[in-house]
């Protein structure tokens, strides 16, 4: 599982595109469900998060994930589940947005700030 983990995060997924940040994978949680410290487990577990930009599409990671995964198990059996919470869009700087921040400022007196931080499980 180790070695999984560490294929799958030895390297950044990229370095940003023109609107969006780098994608970034996060290691949530480790388990092996033994409550003693003096037995070997016989599985273990782990969950991740990927967040990405508009540089990968759900099926392009989960293609990686596979491809990444299965050479790093070396012919260990395991489980992939994956939970798909929302593809990367962006809506272009243009008309659109101009006409948004416009009746924003216009309606409440602020400037929006046009960003593509945070993601769609926040």
């Amino acid at each position: 599982l180790f070695n999984m983990l560490q294929a799958i995060t030895a390297n950044p997924l990229d370095q940003g595109s023109e609107h969006f940040p780098a994608s970034t994978i996060s290691i949530t949680t480790v388990d092996v469900g033994n409550t003693a410290s003096n037995v070997i487990p016989r599985s273990a577990q782990a969950a991740f998060n990927i967040r990405f930009n508009d540089l990968h599409t759900s099926n392009s990671l989960n293609e990686w994930l596979r491809t990444t995964l299965n050479k790093a198990a070396e012919g260990s059996d395991y489980d992939l589940s994956v939970r798909i919470s929302g593809e990367s869009f962006l809506t272009p700087p243009g008309s659109l947005s101009e006409i948004v921040s416009s009746s924003i400022k216009h309606v409440l007196g602020i400037t929006p700030n046009l960003s593509t931080t945070g993601g769609t499980s926040d």
